[in-house]
């Protein structure tokens, strides 16, 4: 299929976006399940985790259109693969992040880094076509 149309996105949804599909691959090494999965399998189970964090409604349907697009247009793993490999990837960030909370809890002076996941995106805008059809994120 041709990419139809084209959607801008703002720097800081992408500067978001990139942040958090780096630290959910980075956290996959974590868990030796994922030694067993296709690495494009494991990108897929972060970008969607990331997009499912967008809080602009029509960047989020801009990057699920697009999203949708490169799933039909490539050859990855089945749908039930990607989607437990996203569900458990999701499990073992939050699971991190909550005991990364804990033990910074327990300490009395820790300076906390602001993680990707503590972010919200920002400077949101985008454009995309009314009829579904594929678009092109830039």
């Amino acid at each position: 299929s041709q990419l139809e149309n084209t959607a801008v996105l703002g720097k800081g949804t992408w500067d978001f976006l990139r942040d958090e599909m780096a630290f959910q691959t980075e956290s996959a090494v974590l868990d030796y399940y994922f030694t067993t999965q296709r690495p494009s399998t494991i990108a897929i189970a972060a970008i969607l985790n990331a997009i499912d964090q967008v809080a602009n409604p029509r960047d989020y349907e801009c990057l699920t259109t697009a999203l949708r697009c490169m799933l039909k247009e490539f050859a990855f793993d089945s749908s039930h693969a990607l989607i437990h490999s996203r569900d458990r990837l999701h499990r073992l960030v939050d699971d991190e992040h909550v005991e990364n909370v804990a033990v910074a809890d327990t300490i009395s002076e820790v300076t906390r880094i602001p993680s990707p996941r503590s972010r919200t995106p920002h400077s949101l805008a985008s454009s995309i076509s009314s009829d579904g059809s594929c678009v092109t994120v830039y």
